[in-house]
């Protein structure tokens, strides 16, 4: 494929901590779909300073026939990914996971503090913002009470039935059917089925922090320099098998579950006004299409958890 030649793409664009390292490594198996071995691009949001070209040469080897995938669930912060999106193509779609915000805020949170010195409080994290280090770059942090239920009307405003919505909760119990929605949203072949899933999934929550190995890898020098000199699919299978290894404390304690239920409190009084949107929103069914219920995938099958 031409270097400068735009390839058809999704993006997985929300929200962090909605499990897209498991989706990261479950579609990157799918024969019809190419991801780069960065899991996080974030070229529609911090990183598009480094122009087309540059975004254009991580999906080089990809065959023409193919789907290009981009897991950045950081977009969801930046309102502006919404338009860097759009004016990359108008046929891009789109996959929003939504977490009830209250859990997400807490686990977001507890997650950024484990890799980050002299974090403020809760309460004062959710009211006057944090500054992000996304590799290289900075993005500012800055949350309301209704900045989720906002931003979810954003991307159904501009992608229309381009852009899929399910709940983490039905994902949770149901991440095949998840996969299989998947599918048919971007119009490919049914490759995931009951005999080819094992749902080891990889959850961030109760991963091992590897400080230096997790800051070494959102270099960008670094990045570049191992996407040169090593090929794709073993970065590939290294990374599962880095985030397989890290996982392996599950059972055991964890920094990142260390939260109270004050923190829930102060994050349910937080984000009451987004709650309620969020419950409106899946109130017929956990899975929607633009603006419309995707029936099918609000059937009960079975449970994979």
């Amino acid at each position: 494929m031409p270097k400068s030649a735009k390839v058809p793409l999704f993006v997985v664009a929300g929200m962090p901590r909605g499990a897209t390292t498991f989706l990261y490594h479950y579609l990157s198996q799918h024969p019809e779909i190419f991801l780069p071995f960065r899991k996080e691009i974030n070229y529609f949001n911090v990183k598009n300073n480094l122009g087309i070209d540059w975004y254009l040469s991580l999906y080089r080897e990809m065959d023409s026939e193919l789907i290009a995938g981009d897991i950045s669930p950081l977009c969801f912060f930046n309102r502006d990914s919404i338009s860097e999106i759009k004016a990359y193509s108008k046929e891009v779609k789109v996959i929003l996971v939504i977490r009830d915000p209250a859990e997400w805020a807490v686990s977001f949170y507890y997650q950024f503090k484990s890799f980050t010195n002299n974090m403020p409080s809760l309460n004062e994290f959710l009211t006057k913002g944090h500054l992000y280090n996304v590799g290289d770059e900075q993005l500012f942090l800055k949350f309301s009470g209704n900045w989720i239920g906002e931003r979810i009307k954003e991307y159904q405003a501009e992608f229309g039935d381009n852009v899929l919505i399910y709940n983490f909760s039905y994902f949770k119990k149901n991440p095949l059917n998840v996969l299989k929605t998947i599918e048919q949203f971007l119009d490919i072949s049914n490759y995931f089925t009951s005999e080819n899933f094992d749902n080891r999934r990889i959850n961030e929550s109760k991963r091992r922090n590897i400080r230096l190995v997790s800051w070494l890898l959102s270099r960008e020098l670094v990045i570049n320099t191992i996407g040169k000199l090593v090929p794709r699919k073993l970065i590939m299978k290294l990374r599962a098998l880095f985030d397989r290894i890290s996982s392996k404390n599950r059972g055991e304690s964890s920094k990142n579950a260390t939260h109270t239920d004050r923190d829930i409190e102060i994050a349910s009084e937080f984000f009451r006004e987004d709650t309620v949107k969020v419950s409106e929103l899946f109130k017929e069914s956990p899975v929607l299409i633009g603006l419309s219920v995707e029936k099918s995938s609000s059937k009960s099958e079975n449970n994979n958890e």
